[in-house]
């Protein structure tokens, strides 16, 4: 608007003062509109506090957006039709893993290192992804969940962003548009890597094509993906995904949406196996002291997914698909 005003004049033969009346501010007002002024300053008081509470702009908090670009760019690569997933073997694990445990601490240290981390979901994209590729290396899997774990401690913002995000699989192009997300992703891919970790599989899963020929199986890798899910069990995105999972799923649903459904029974084996064998929470959780107590929350939220005897069914709602 501001660029409009100056060109008509211009072009009308007006000239812009050098001097404007009050500053900058005063011209606004006077070629805009006192209205506008007002609604513009309380949105850049706005935005100052939420950069000051993010610390956005500090060190720390490039340290954390610097940390989530490589690894997303050991992750990610440029295709035809845009940005995709790597296939497992062009992804140096090696290098994953180095980078990830590098993050580890910054992110346990620094609430800015955690905003920095999730700004712009590229570092939480990357985190998703990671759950699919390395599904069956219970290493790499364990440091992911750990960070991710991290990550969302005491920012909520980062849980809902992680709750919310879409990571389509290959062929299709990656979404960098938070308003394009739909969810379903983390939910997805981090039940059907505890699954896998719990030492149960899923052939039902058309995305384990891949499946590598050696696979590192551990509980406590499934422990702490456990952990990390109640770390956002509480979004508002969680509670309607497990929700909408009572019902028919829809003939336009995602591909995260079929798949979650379809995984859901064995989720809820993978659960009980863990019970069973006595897997042990980690010591740092910062959820529950007991393995036992994490696992009947874990079990909890996915019944949820399960109708009720007798409830009516209800349609989904539009724009979650």
């Amino acid at each position: 608007q501001m660029a409009e005003v100056c060109f008509r004049s211009i072009l009308g033969g007006q000239r812009i003062p050098p001097d404007c009346l009050d500053g900058l501010d005063g011209w606004r007002k006077l070629g805009i509109g006192e209205s506008w002024l007002q609604r513009n300053k309380r949105h850049r008081a706005s935005q100052w506090r939420g950069m000051c509470q993010d610390g956005e702009q500090t060190p720390i908090w490039f340290e954390g957006c610097s940390a989530a670009a490589d690894l997303a760019a050991e992750i990610f690569k440029l295709g035809p039709s845009g940005w995709q997933l790597r296939t497992l073997k062009e992804v140096n694990r090696d290098v994953v893993l180095e980078e990830i445990q590098a993050l580890i601490p910054k992110l346990q240290g620094s609430y800015y290192a955690r905003c920095g981390f999730g700004s712009a979901g590229l570092g939480l994209r990357t985190c998703i992804a990671i759950l699919h590729l390395f599904a069956f290396d219970s290493v790499v899997l364990e440091a992911c969940a750990v960070c991710l774990r991290l990550a969302t401690r005491g920012c909520e913002r980062n849980q809902v962003d992680l709750s919310e995000i879409t990571v389509p699989m290959p062929p299709a192009k990656l979404i960098w548009d938070a308003r394009e997300d739909r969810g379903w992703s983390f939910l997805r891919q981090s039940l059907r890597a505890l699954i896998v970790q719990s030492g149960d599989r899923i052939p039902s899963d058309e995305s384990l094509k891949e499946e590598p020929e050696e696979a590192w199986i551990d509980a406590r890798a499934a422990m702490h993906l456990t952990s990390c899910i109640l770390s956002c069990r509480d979004t508002n995105a969680v509670q309607v995904q497990m929700r909408l999972l009572r019902e028919e799923v829809p003939e336009d649903a995602s591909a995260d949406w079929r798949a979650l459904k379809a995984l859901l029974p064995e989720a809820l084996k993978a659960v009980e196996h863990l019970r069973e064998s006595g897997a042990q929470l980690d010591a740092e959780s910062d959820h529950v002291g007991e393995a036992g107590e994490a696992l009947d929350a874990l079990r909890e939220l996915l019944l949820l997914s399960v109708p009720a005897a007798g409830a009516p069914a209800a349609g989904a709602p539009a724009g979650l698909t």
